[in-house]
């Protein structure tokens, strides 16, 4: 795959293949196109991508060094103007719902495990919270900017 074509997609986290877009996944799955770390694009070159969409990644790297890396590798290999999208647990809406459901201990524990990841495999952990202010302010810091909610 030549990753130096224009108009490059990266979905960070995915496996299901769909058409014009790079697959980059942390895991060796089929439909993966690339197996690697959002924290190290490297193999994409500066301002070479013009789409980005996260899916469920940031919450996986810790906020001390792997998320300000992820950031940063992802504001280097976007084009000027190019889309940062990002799916992550919100934890003020999961919140509400744990508290919602004080008495039902399943459901309190299925809300659990989006807030602490489903613990199935090495990589199913979650480091990181966010809410939407938390994530806003996040990116503000890594100089992104013209977001929408």
């Amino acid at each position: 795959m030549n990753h130096q074509q224009s108009k490059i997609r990266l979905h960070l986290g995915g496996w299901e293949p769909k058409e014009g877009w790079t697959i980059v996944n942390i895991e060796n799955r089929a439909g993966v196109d690339v197996i690697g770390s959002c924290t190290d694009l490297s193999m994409f070159a500066d301002g070479s991508v013009s789409e980005i969409y996260a899916s469920h990644v940031y919450e996986h790297l810790g906020y001390q060094s792997e998320l300000p890396m992820a950031f940063s590798e992802a504001k280097r290999v976007l084009e000027p103007n190019g889309y940062l999208r990002i799916s992550v647990p919100d934890l003020e809406i999961l919140c509400n719902m744990f508290l919602h459901y004080r008495t039902q201990v399943n459901q309190q524990f299925y809300i659990q495990r989006m807030m602490m990841g489903g613990q199935m495999d090495e990589f199913d952990f979650h480091k990181t919270g966010f809410s939407q202010n938390i994530l806003i302010a996040l990116l503000n810091d890594h100089k992104f900017h013209a977001y929408k909610v």
